[in-house]
């Protein structure tokens, strides 16, 4: 319990040099970390502190579980280069794009979870599923390939 104490405040001190604008910690060692990127973008973060275990999620602009985390410092420097890219991506002429297609896979994960928990799929269907989404990956590879690197 004293080591989620401590645990939760390094981090919150580190963050806040960071540039949160606020920090909320409830009983239950549940962190919301809030940064302003613009006028319209915040990141958010959740993070959960328990004994040995710190769990790291980002809550928006859309909603990505970034995983298990092994100390503060480890938290402190994800937080910290994905605000770095966000940063750099919120310059892009395409931002806006990019956080409507983002959306849009959350969107599209909870659909595909939903098809498959209360649906009897048949192994046709599955399979075009996978090719399109294939080919989405594929597309996705050769943007990575052929288009530059945000500065």
């Amino acid at each position: 319990m004293i080591r989620s104490k401590v645990s939760d405040d390094m981090i919150n001190v580190m963050l806040r040099q960071a540039g949160a604008v606020s920090i909320k910690t409830s009983p239950a060692h549940i962190n919301i970390a809030k940064f302003v990127i613009g006028e319209e973008v915040r990141l958010t973060y959740m993070y959960e502190v328990k004994e040995e275990e710190i769990y790291l999620q980002r809550i928006s602009p859309y909603p990505m579980m970034i995983g298990k985390i092994y100390n503060e410092q480890q938290v402190v420097d994800i937080i910290k280069l994905d605000l770095q890219k966000f940063q750099s991506a919120y310059n892009s002429t395409n931002f806006n794009k990019f956080i409507e297609l983002a959306s849009y896979v959350t969107t599209f994960n909870k659909d595909i979870e939903n098809l498959f928990m209360t649906h009897n799929v048949p192994r046709e269907k599955l399979e075009q599923i996978e090719e399109e989404m294939s080919k989405l990956h594929q597309l996705i590879e050769d943007a990575t390939e052929n288009t530059p690197l945000l500065r």
